[in-house]
């Protein structure tokens, strides 16, 4: 990854962003609601808090499920370096005088 991917804001940081932005001016306007009147609107707090945190754990759940995918391709990718060495270890490639002489052919 370049540094302009990394710099550059993914939809899941805007929506993440616009999350924490709804729940500072919901919570704000229900402590000015609350302050003037003494009511607040439980229910719907709840039901606020409980979606915007839902969203963001689904989020995190794709975060993750990305990050396994990328680490498993990895992991094959560093398996078929493995074999390939092993096979070279096992049959190791043979040189004439010549190929040695003039640096070992492949070397």
């Amino acid at each position: 990854m370049t540094k302009q991917e990394k710099k550059r804001m993914r939809t899941m940081d805007i929506i993440l962003a616009i999350s924490g932005l709804i729940m500072l001016v919901y919570t704000t306007i229900v402590l000015i609601i609350f302050a003037r009147t003494g009511l607040e609107p439980t229910t719907l707090t709840c039901s606020l808090f409980a979606a915007l945190t839902g969203e963001a754990g689904v989020m995190g759940w794709i975060k993750n499920a990305k990050l396994k995918l990328e680490i498993t391709k990895n992991k094959s990718d560093i398996s078929s370096v493995k074999i390939l060495t092993d096979e070279i270890k096992e049959n190791p490639p043979q040189y004439t005088e010549e190929e040695l002489e003039k640096g070992g052919g492949a070397l």
